[in-house]
């Protein structure tokens, strides 16, 4: 029997930066966003000493995230810089209910508890910064990437940090009536996780009988 809860609590305050010198000041805009998540999931698996199985997961942390949006410079072509800012801190985890995607784990092995159990990290940060470039309809970015429509990749945002992918893409509506996409990434920076990792296919619920990385995922695609 599974059981599972969440609970978030947010809150944002956002702005707007504004100057008469370039739409890259005045276009820009500046967010805070605080989340206070809770997660609870219950297995009630049997736990044996001959099969150790975890029973429960569940953790409980603090969240904030900072962005600023720039608008693009003048002429011709505009420039712009898209820059994100996160903090998480731990506010409870327990070694044996740890690992709910909310904070990072240690690998260590614990001596004299379950496979399973491991200790969570007090706290994580997250930093990462997007450049882009925009021709009249065509727009141009590099950096670090949160897709939110593409129909191929979407980041997990079920926690309390979304995936975030580093790589560049472009999209342009410069024909009517056409959207035309394309990009390529190189690597994925999971939602409890400070580090960037190879792509790959899940398997924690074994689904698939094994991993194996990928050097990168292209795309191209037109509406």
């Amino acid at each position: 029997m599974c059981k599972q809860s969440a609970i978030i609590f947010l809150s944002s305050f956002s702005g707007l930066t504004s100057s008469a010198h370039a739409d890259f000041f005045h276009d820009s805009s500046l967010s805070l966003m605080l989340q206070n998540y809770f997660f609870e999931s219950e297995y009630r698996n049997e736990k044996t000493t001959t099969r150790p199985q975890q029973s429960k997961k569940e953790e409980w942390a603090q969240g904030a995230t900072l962005n600023f949006n720039s608008g693009y410079t003048e002429g011709k072509v505009g420039v712009g810089l898209d820059v994100s800012a996160m903090l998480g801190a731990k506010l409870y985890s327990n070694a044996e209910t740890c690992g709910t995607g909310l904070l990072p784990t240690s690998t260590a092995t614990l001596a004299g508890e379950p496979s399973y159990a491991h200790n969570s990290k007090d706290g994580y940060a997250r930093l990462g910064g997007t450049a882009k470039m925009k021709y009249e309809n065509n727009i141009l970015k590099y950096g670090i990437l949160q897709p939110v429509n593409l129909p191929v990749l979407f980041p997990n945002t079920a926690r309390l940090f979304p995936q975030t992918f580093p790589g560049g893409s472009f999209e342009s509506t410069q024909l009517q009536d056409v959207n035309f996409r394309m990009g390529r990434i190189d690597r994925v920076m999971q939602r409890d996780s400070s580090n960037y990792t190879d792509l790959g296919i899940d398997t924690g619920y074994t689904h698939y009988k094994q991993s194996r990385p990928s050097d990168a995922f292209s795309y191209v695609g037109l509406d």
